[in-house]
């Protein structure tokens, strides 16, 4: 039965994520934000979650490409980012079981999974550099307790990531222009 409430409300909320996005036309975006038209490339992280780790397996998700978060709430403290990774060749299912095998088990506190959905620009394509970039700047920006590679520099494309939707403690705004080189 929670599974169901949980799927329900989800649908639910993503209908408000869908008619936003319809009436929005990223094309233009540069002129409406007062922004000057730069070569940053903009990505849009659709956010979805957050689900109790042991039901990301059970979740019927089809989309191939985005990355996901691993976040931890111990007591009354803030909600912390613990690992953030990508998925391009292997779906949300399998990397988080991958996790629960060589470390999530061991965490201790109220674990969660937050599933991003990359939507790209007009005119832009998938890739694995693409997504790489995007991973490799979102780690760098949070730095994540248990990310090892991408925390000590950024040297992918210029990105301005904009997360949207059920983000947590992401930030919404992240750019390559506020990286201190």
């Amino acid at each position: 039965f929670e599974d169901f409430l949980y799927k329900v409300a989800d649908e639910w909320l993503s209908r408000f994520d869908e008619e936003e996005e319809e009436s929005e036309d990223n094309s233009d975006f540069e002129e409406r934000s007062g922004e000057p038209k730069s070569n940053m490339e903009r990505v849009r992280i659709q956010w979805k979650g957050p689900y109790l780790v042991e039901r990301v397996p059970r979740l019927d998700i089809s989309e191939d490409f985005g990355v996901y978060m691993i976040t931890r709430r111990w007591g009354e403290n803030r909600e912390k980012i613990l690992y953030i990774g990508k998925t391009y060749w292997r779906d949300f299912r399998s990397r988080v079981r991958e996790h629960q095998r060589e470390w999530l088990n061991e965490e201790v506190g109220n674990l969660k999974v937050r599933l991003g959905i990359i939507k790209l620009s007009r005119g832009k394509k998938f890739s694995g550099q693409r997504v790489q970039d995007i991973e490799a700047l979102l780690i760098y920006w949070c730095q994540p307790r248990y990310n090892t590679i991408y925390k000590d520099s950024y040297n992918g494309r210029d990105l301005k990531i904009i997360n949207e939707g059920r983000r947590g403690p992401i930030d919404n705004i992240i750019t390559t222009d506020d990286i201190e080189e």
